[in-house]
């Protein structure tokens, strides 16, 4: 009577809500199919002529599938999870500021989320070229996955991070990029890295990347960085450059004379694919969130932020969950039985009493 409405409430929770389409944990999400739980188990239990205790059945089993939920949630995202799904990038980290923007990336044709959330962060410019003189304007870079860059744009933006410059570089050997432009025109994206020159000067070799799967990064704080066939950076020796690996090396930062640079082996990162349903809807991933951070303190670790979304932490957690609460879901359904049970029985023991002395 208890039992299976709390069971289909946390399969429907579980389909119809974020945590396996988006990979998020929203508490709210089962919260509709809970409440339908409890209206089903009063109604069985109205039918089996179970009226007295029907106030106590809808309860139990509104507390038991809130409860068996819970548990679901928290084993899968290892833990307490928000209580709703997170539907846009996080505020802005600091104040709307300039930023410098190198890339051969598709960003700059359409309606692109990735630049209108970059835009809301920061004041954009665009350089076609890398000077000295244009790089002296600003005080931060986003250079990713550029177009095979001249000696002298090579010289110069070292030089620029020599001189305090902050960048975050996205170099990557595998680039996936949807794009409708034809094999071969020359405002397609690399699909490799040409950064490699750049790369060597500071003492780091970009590896090939294994395989085009995406890959689930967390960062900082439970912080998710969602990733198409990244690869990683090894360190080798440098007189100038002090670079630090970040996990398996999916992410190096260094400090270069004045500078600090976070360089990440992915591009992909930056597609609105990666990091937002394709509707506009629920968000897939922090990557936007970790840029913003990432562009004003490229060497600081990633902070919090009121409504951040809590993420699954595997598939695997996701079935653990379902195990838990399904376990806990049968033992209070138990609970439940017995204590009515106990309640009826207080509850006739007067009546019989009253029967027997009628009798005598």
């Amino acid at each position: 009577m208890m039992l299976l409405p709390i069971v289909g409430a946390l399969i429907g929770g579980l389909y119809y809500g974020p945590i396996l389409r988006n990979g998020q944990v929203a508490l709210a999400s089962w919260v509709p199919f809970i409440l339908i739980a409890a209206a089903l188990a009063s109604c069985v239990g109205w039918m089996l002529g179970k009226r007295r205790g029907i106030v106590l059945v809808a309860l139990w089993t509104l507390l038991g599938g809130l409860l068996s939920a819970l548990i679901l949630c928290c084993v899968a995202a290892g833990t307490m999870p928000a209580f709703r799904a997170a539907t846009a990038s996080a505020p802005p980290a600091g104040p709307r500021e300039p930023l410098a923007i190198h890339t051969a990336l598709d960003l700059y044709w359409g309606q692109s989320r990735t630049l209108a959330t970059l835009d809301k962060a920061f004041e954009i410019d665009r350089l076609d070229l890398l000077s000295p003189q244009n790089l002296g304007m600003h005080d931060r870079l986003l250079l990713a996955q550029p177009r095979l860059l001249k000696p002298e744009e090579l010289v110069a933006l070292d030089q620029w991070v020599r001189d305090g410059g902050r960048a975050v570089t996205l170099a990557d050997p595998l680039l996936v990029w949807p794009t409708d432009l034809a094999s071969g025109d020359r405002r397609r994206p690399p699909v490799t890295s040409l950064l490699d020159p750049l790369l060597a000067h500071w003492g780091l070799t970009l590896e090939p990347a294994p395989d085009m799967a995406t890959q689930r990064q967390f960062v900082d704080n439970g912080r998710l960085l969602i990733m198409s066939a990244a690869s990683r950076f090894t360190i080798r020796h440098s007189d100038f450059a002090r670079c630090q690996m970040v996990g398996n090396g999916w992410s190096v930062t260094c400090r270069i004379g004045k500078g600090k640079v976070r360089l990440i082996a992915d591009a992909d990162m930056l597609n609105e694919r990666t990091w937002q349903a394709p509707d506009g809807g629920v968000l897939i991933g922090d990557n936007m969130a970790l840029i913003d951070q990432w562009l004003r303190k490229p060497l600081a670790s990633v902070q919090n932020w009121s409504g951040a979304p809590t993420w699954t932490q595997s598939n695997r957690a996701v079935v653990a969950g379902l195990r838990w609460a399904l376990l806990a879901g049968a033992l209070w359904a138990i609970l439940g039985a017995m204590l009515i049970l106990r309640l009826e029985g207080t509850q006739s023991r007067p009546d019989n009493w009253r029967n027997r002395k009628e009798q005598v």
